[in-house]
């Protein structure tokens, strides 16, 4: 699959580099830092500059720290699914590239889309839109209808709250959404549950 193809220029192959993190991160987040830092310090040599892959089999608030990581020193990242699905999420490339063809694309670039409305603080259950759907975790088509919604439920924020279990794609996706569009983002595992911060945009 060509990527931004444009005449005259040749497209560069993509190379992934497997993302693996270690077993010992903490769960104690010190005092005004985020979860995203702590990730930061261990994996930015390892990833900076290069395309990553990373399995869907860490939890979630692990996989939305090292996505925020990621997104700001990586050109590109695929998802790997537990079915064996590859997801981009999203390409810096800005040049032509080639992928490997079973790699699938579900993100667009919804930054610029106008939003009615602000709140200093939005909490998305998106346990709860999944659960609407009873879908199959690994169905993609059902992800993207998901997703669809919660796009709609999104408007800007001083501090947005990812919330519950559902599909590790959906809150990547829904991430990725939030970019520009509020100020923190945490996650917390239930409405009973303390909440993680992720990152501070």
């Amino acid at each position: 699959m060509v990527s931004k193809l444009k005449p005259n220029i040749p497209a560069e192959a993509v190379v992934y580099t497997q993302l693996k993190i270690p077993s010992d991160i903490s769960a104690d987040i010190p005092f005004g830092k985020s979860l995203s830092d702590i990730i930061y310090k261990r994996i930015v040599l390892e990833v900076q500059g290069e395309a990553v892959e990373v399995f869907e089999e860490y939890p979630i608030a692990i996989l939305m720290a090292i996505f925020d990581v990621v997104h700001k020193v990586c050109p590109e990242m695929v998802l790997r699914l537990k079915s064996g699905k590859k997801i981009l999420l999203f390409d810096h490339w800005g040049k032509p590239v080639l992928r490997n063809e079973n790699i699938q694309i579900l993100y667009k670039n919804t930054n610029h889309q106008e939003l009615r409305g602000f709140s200093s603080e939005l909490i998305v259950n998106l346990e709860a839109f999944w659960q609407k759907d009873n879908a199959r975790e690994d169905d993609l088509k059902s992800i993207q209808k998901v997703f669809k919604a919660v796009e709609k439920f999104i408007k800007p924020s001083l501090v947005t709250t990812l919330v519950g279990k559902a599909p590790a794609l959906l809150f990547l996706l829904t991430q990725h959404l939030l970019y520009g569009k509020t100020g923190e983002i945490w996650y917390q595992e239930s409405t009973n549950s303390a909440p993680t911060k992720i990152t501070h945009l």
